[in-house]
């Protein structure tokens, strides 16, 4: 019951996630699958969608296991 709210409240993943990300500052991808309830490889699409459109920025080296993303410095303000 629990995962299936939290998959309700991510159905519009982009708002959410920039919702997230203003209030937290930064999150990892286990963080937003935990959130969101979808897998890895959802995420890591989504996730690659937007930082190829520059509305959020990786912290870390590509492929780290530490990785971070935040948004832009555009999207923040």
């Amino acid at each position: 019951m629990q995962a299936e709210q939290h998959n309700e409240s991510w159905m519009d993943f982009e708002k959410v996630l920039f919702s997230e990300l203003e209030k937290k500052g930064s999150l990892t991808v286990m963080e937003i699958m935990q959130s969101s309830g979808l897998s890895r490889n959802a995420v890591s699409v989504r996730l690659r969608k937007l930082k190829d459109q520059g509305l959020i920025d990786a912290l870390e080296k590509p492929k780290s296991p530490k990785q971070r993303y935040r948004l832009t410095q555009s999207k923040a303000q």
